[in-house]
């Protein structure tokens, strides 16, 4: 079974830690990311490259510029083009979009000349350059806009929502979020409307069914079950049936990942549970979302991991 391994920063120079907060790679690149479909993405003398979690090179460091791995794909940019490579670090796809984005189930969105379409993971055009943006791939649809609105395809290219929205965003956990002119509309999967209201940011089902009413501002996607809800500045959780679960007291609060969320209060950041329980007290000026078991920290300039209890594993005096 692999470690897994958390990147660190000393005296400017990027390495590796383990859970426990040994280092397991010493500093010394120049940018290093998280590992993902086993491997990560580090930067040497201006070029990108790809480690194994022994520290050895898998694919040489060799591109101007990469990102992580999808779908045991990465996207990587030579000159102002896009191409993607695979694991083996063969190219799959040469450097021809203007830009792209990452695999998901299978599929890229990728751009030319202000179209967008799907490529599969041979390289090959599967769903033509025809739309004006596109989203990924998520519970087998595709929010995509296309003559200004915005609507879900299917992995062949098949309208399975018509394109009636003002904004449509991807689906998780069986629901989305949809625009109308500042009016909800749900519609079936035949593009039938359920029902008409005159709520912000609602979420429709996965089918296109009406699912909820609800009457918050902006909103995030569903994730283990909760979302994030805006009333009057602040931020709360609603769960699936539209139910104020975690009162909107928070400054700024992201979706909940391995059962723990981030939230700003009073302009700190700490952690809170599903019942909106204080976690980690919020007395960070920075924390990302917990991965693995920890979670990346930053105080008064000073970086470090905690564990879910709140202790220190690395940082601040290592």
């Amino acid at each position: 079974m692999l470690k897994h391994l958390y990147p660190i920063v000393v005296n400017r120079a990027w390495g590796y830690i383990d859970k426990k907060g040994n280092i397991i790679i010493q500093p010394q690149y120049g940018r290093a990311a998280d590992f993902s479909d086993g491997v990560a993405l580090v930067e040497v003398d201006g070029l990108f490259g790809y480690i194994k979690p022994d520290g050895s090179f898998l694919i040489e460091p060799s591109f101007e510029y990469a990102e992580d791995f999808s779908n045991q794909m990465a996207k990587y940019k030579q000159a102002t083009r896009w191409g993607y490579i695979n694991l083996a670090g063969e190219i799959v796809v040469k450097p021809e979009f203007d830009n792209a984005f990452n695999f998901s189930e299978g599929l890229a969105c990728v751009e030319n000349a202000g179209r967008c379409g799907y490529i599969n993971r041979n390289g090959r055009l599967v769903i033509p350059l025809k739309y004006g943006a596109g989203d990924s791939f998520s519970q087998n649809c595709a929010a995509v806009e296309q003559g200004g609105k915005w609507g879900y395809i299917s992995k062949r290219g098949k309208w399975i929502i018509a394109p009636h929205y003002m904004m449509a965003q991807g689906f998780s956990q069986g629901l989305a979020r949809v625009e109308v002119k500042g009016a909800t509309m749900y519609i079936n999967l035949q593009g039938e409307i359920q029902i008409r209201s005159h709520f912000d940011w609602p979420y429709v089902g996965a089918e296109g069914e009406a699912y909820l009413h609800l009457q918050y501002g902006r909103g995030g996607r569903f994730s283990e079950g909760l979302a994030r809800v805006e009333m009057n500045r602040k931020f709360g959780f609603i769960n699936t049936d539209g139910e104020q679960v975690i009162n909107a007291i928070y400054d700024d609060a992201h979706a909940f990942v391995e059962g723990l969320a981030r939230v700003q209060y009073n302009g700190k950041y700490g952690f809170i549970d599903v019942d909106g329980c204080w976690v980690i007290k919020p007395i960070y000026n920075w924390v990302a979302d917990f991965k693995n078991g920890l979670a990346f920290i930053e105080k008064d300039k000073q970086f470090g991991y905690l564990d879910k209890t709140g202790a220190l594993v690395w940082g601040f005096s290592s």
